[in-house]
């Protein structure tokens, strides 16, 4: 049933990739944004203004300096 008049209900996306989710590191802080380097770290920017490294083999976790 629709909101107002003129309401459309845009078709859902539907995909049949694979994909699997991991956890590879805690202790951020609203974590919102990241970005995947040449070397497999990844930048993680947190809403608190703090800009974080985190290495995908090792999982750890440091402020970006």
């Amino acid at each position: 049933m629709p909101a107002f008049a003129g309401q459309t209900r845009a078709p859902a996306v539907v995909t049949r990739a694979h994909y699997a989710a991991k956890v590879m590191t805690t202790g951020l802080n609203q974590p919102w944004g990241i970005a995947f380097l040449p070397d497999g770290k990844i930048l993680v920017k947190e809403k608190v203004g703090t800009m974080r490294v985190v290495d995908s083999k090792t999982e750890r976790l440091k402020r970006a300096s």
